[in-house]
């Protein structure tokens, strides 16, 4: 009887029964299905901004109410057109959070502000000086002249006139303009009314002489 005889496989047999066991024994990978994915099955910080559908991927539905922190801004990644109207209130602004480097040049006006909102408590001393004021002009208005009456020394005369700001200023305070010879000693003149009308100002003038004219000064701020 013969002796049977053992057959051992070759070094290439055996690595390559190996790598076909593995093959056939091996997990799939895939996930079966669509919404498989989760957080759980994404590396953390492997996402990338290409990996992400522009104006789809996130939206605001999808972000936690105040979890976004300043770290989490490119610096003008947020602009005037991504703010909706009145969506940027008070509340929402940290107290000193908004100082002048903030502000473009212009970029607040009257209509931005609301009434009583800034008060002499609000404006840091100097802060204000000639440079950030608009001019202010000057408007005479008719010259009154008391030679067309008659005057008597101790015979008190009166008289009206009005000046007005052109259109686009806007009157802040007034005065008046004497005109003519210098005032007598004995002579007497007094206003006895001065007052803002309309986008003007009004003086009316008494006196005892006839020697000097006068003429309604408006002052007004353009």
């Amino acid at each position: 009887m013969k002796t049977p005889t053992t057959i051992r496989p070759s070094p290439a047999m055996v690595v390559a029964m190996i790598a076909l066991f593995v093959a056939i024994s091996g997990t799939a990978l895939g996930l079966p299905g669509k919404n498989t994915v989760n957080s759980g099955d994404v590396k953390d910080e492997t996402l990338k901004s290409r990996d992400l559908k522009n104006d789809a991927a996130v939206q605001s539905s999808d972000v936690i109410d105040g979890s976004l922190q300043t770290e989490d801004y490119g610096l003008e990644s947020v602009l005037n057109s991504d703010i909706a109207t009145d969506a940027v209130t008070a509340s929402k602004i940290r107290a000193g959070a908004v100082g002048t480097p903030e502000i473009a040049t212009l970029n607040v006006v009257s209509a931005h502000l609301a009434t009583d909102a800034v008060t002499s408590a609000k404006v840091a001393p100097a802060a204000i000086d000639e440079s950030k004021l608009p001019a202010i002009d000057q408007a005479q208005g008719n010259i009154h002249d008391f030679g067309n009456q008659a005057a008597e020394n101790g015979q008190w005369i009166s008289g009206d006139s009005t000046a007005t700001c052109p259109a686009g200023s806007r009157v802040i305070g007034g005065g008046v303009n004497l005109i003519g010879e210098s005032i007598g000693g004995n002579d007497e003149i007094a206003v006895s009314q001065s007052k803002r009308v309309g986008n003007g100002w009004a003086v009316k003038m008494i006196s005892d002489t006839d020697d000097v004219d006068f003429a309604a000064l408006a002052y007004c701020l353009n």
